[in-house]
């Protein structure tokens, strides 16, 4: 179910409150498939990495959750551009074996 921006910002903050709060260890993306993009682009592991997928309401308020998280919050991301259907807004806390 889609979420509003505002709302996917405040579940991804609290996300990254609960764990370890540091902005710049964190990326934050949108894409069409999120969990193939986690795990074929990112190396994510699920069960041991963490993370979190939101849906938003259209491609450019997707766009717009990026964009906050890397201008206000200095996340890591790629959000300066987005194709049809990248309405989900993923983030999660990099590590040695992920890649941005």
């Amino acid at each position: 179910m889609a979420k509003s921006k505002t709302e996917i910002i405040h579940d991804i903050e609290q996300l990254i409150v609960r764990n370890g709060g540091k902005w710049g260890e964190w990326y934050v993306g949108m894409c069409a498939d999120p969990k193939t993009q986690l795990v074929s682009r990112h190396n994510f592991k699920q069960g041991t990495d963490i993370g979190a997928i939101r849906t938003a309401n259209t491609e450019i308020q997707a766009q717009e959750v990026v964009e906050f998280f890397m201008r206000t919050r200095r996340t890591k991301g790629h959000g300066d551009s987005f194709n049809a259907g990248d309405i989900y807004v993923y983030a999660y806390r990099m590590s040695r074996h992920t890649k941005p």
